[in-house]
């Protein structure tokens, strides 16, 4: 909001200390598919108090490497990332696909991700439905189920099992074979979360697990699954249910992404690397301000 952003401004200005933002999401592109002028009235506002902070800020983490090209070019500025992270020292503790293939999603349903889950479950019972009954689909949310989403989840292969308890959360993700990542297929609600980063997928990641992600092309979660063959990605629903098929029939295609979610939360988020890159950046942030800060006292 502009009052903490200008908060924000304010206790910069009394403390004389350096600014380190962090970003997690859009708050400032045109790159939104909404008709509402007072949507555009809120974003050009937001947006020009925004680029006041940022332009006095010693550093701008942002979440994804897409969202930092995009905020470099947007302000001039050099960003730095920063993502979530957690421990993968050690061996990944990848199991053997069961039978039925177990499915699981955790996490939110807004914004359109019920969709793709829904497509999921659907392409699960078509395959079923000829081949026997060879996977299921547990949902894990704390989302309150709308008739709609209770029509689309009305499938003998889809479980919804409610909210469970944030510690619950890795047990229930190493009993899965393959963990689901979705997002809205949908333009404008993929707008929306455009440079966002789900930061559950570190947690399947670190649970060792395949991973289907469904999503459109140039959502920052799915481009960094993409890029660095993290996970089976589906960015076309027609082309869904060959996908879980293959995951279905093919247990080493999961045996093998499971261990490519690994390494790729090993390279990118391994809690000693990014925390240590987050420290060292702001230290050099207030060793700069220090300085400077004795320049003005000898001047």
């Amino acid at each position: 909001t502009c009052y903490l952003t200008n908060l924000t401004g304010q206790i910069a200005k009394f403390s004389s200390k350096p600014v380190c933002l962090f970003i997690g999401d859009d708050f400032c592109s045109l790159k939104r598919i909404e008709f509402s002028p007072l949507f555009w009235i809120d974003r050009l506002i937001k947006r020009h108090t925004h680029k006041k902070l940022i332009s006095k800020s010693a550093r701008v983490f942002m979440m994804t490497d897409q969202a930092k090209r995009e905020y470099d070019s947007l302000f001039g500025i050099e960003c730095k990332t920063a993502t979530k992270s957690l421990d993968f020292s050690g061996e990944p503790g990848i199991k053997e696909p069961s039978l039925p293939v177990r499915f699981v999603y955790t996490g939110n349903l807004y914004n359109g991700r019920w969709r793709s889950v829904a497509a999921i479950g659907s392409a699960i019972d078509q395959i079923n439905n000829k081949r026997g009954d060879s996977a299921e689909l547990f949902i894990w949310s704390a989302t309150p189920l709308t008739a709609a989403m209770q029509k689309a989840f009305d499938l003998p292969c889809v479980h919804f099992e409610g909210c469970a308890p944030a510690s619950d959360m890795p047990g229930i993700q190493q009993q899965a074979d393959v963990l689901v990542h979705a997002e809205a297929t949908s333009k404008r609600r993929a707008a929306v979360v455009r440079l966002s980063f789900s930061t559950k997928l570190v947690d399947y990641m670190h649970a060792a697990r395949c991973i289907l992600a469904v999503g459109p092309k140039g959502q920052a979660s799915m481009e960094h699954l993409k890029e660095h063959d993290a996970a089976v990605c589906v960015f076309d629903l027609k082309e869904l249910s060959a996908a879980v098929e293959k995951l279905i029939v093919c247990p080493d295609v999961i045996r093998e992404y499971a261990k490519k979610a690994w390494e790729c939360g090993r390279s990118f988020h391994d809690s000693k690397t990014v925390r240590g890159e987050l420290v060292r950046e702001l230290t050099e942030a207030a060793q700069a301000a220090a300085k400077a800060g004795e320049g003005r006292s000898s001047i």
